[in-house]
């Protein structure tokens, strides 16, 4: 469990450095004009921004942890996967496909409703393209 945090610690500082980076360098210029600490520019001005740059990538570091929160069987812990293994022990491996096609689902379940909320955030987020149906277009004019 503490390698699987230490890899996914990592993953996400390199998912957020980068949306840390992309806000305008005028932004940490205001914050430290009106005498922010760094905690307070973090917090009020640069974070927010951050945040929402970084959403997407942080998005798919959720669901590669649901992915990779599998791997956790092969060290003893009981989790889904490990639990399907007990089931297919106790009656002699003899529902294999079934049981494989189950946890197929269920992780499919599990990657969708945090793609759902991740979207969600997504749509919410100031930083969200404008829909398709709110732009207008102008037609050709014909020759």
């Amino acid at each position: 469990m503490v390698g699987l945090s230490l890899y996914h610690g990592g993953y996400l500082s390199e998912v957020m450095r980068p949306a840390y980076l992309a806000v305008d360098r005028g932004q940490h210029e205001a914050a430290d004009s009106l005498g922010y600490s760094f905690r307070q520019k973090i917090i009020r001005t640069v974070g927010p921004q951050a945040v929402h740059i970084g959403l997407p990538g942080y998005g798919n570091a959720i669901i590669y942890l649901i992915h990779n929160v599998a791997l956790v069987m092969y060290i003893g812990a009981a989790d889904v996967m490990a639990t399907a293994h007990l089931v297919m022990e106790r009656d002699y491996n003899q529902y294999q496909f079934q049981t494989y096609l189950v946890l197929a689902v269920l992780y499919s379940i599990m990657c969708l409703v945090a793609w759902m909320i991740i979207r969600g955030f997504e749509m919410r987020s100031p930083m969200a393209t404008p829909k398709a149906a709110s732009v207008k277009t102008v037609p050709m004019p014909s020759l």
